[in-house]
């Protein structure tokens, strides 16, 4: 991977990373989305714990 990758970076090494820079920003948005959706619907039952 890190052959092929240094490769490309030397070819085009504007659009890779543009490229690249987006996916990983997609991806790690979608994480964290899911992160908080899980813990705004796991919130309520931990809040409920901690009262009783």
């Amino acid at each position: 991977m890190s052959a092929d990758y240094s490769e490309m970076l030397t070819l085009k090494p504007f659009s890779v990373d543009a490229v690249w820079l987006g996916e990983i920003t997609s991806r790690v948005d979608m994480k964290m989305r899911s992160y908080t959706s899980n813990f705004s619907a796991f919130l309520p039952i931990v809040q409920h714990a901690m009262c009783e």
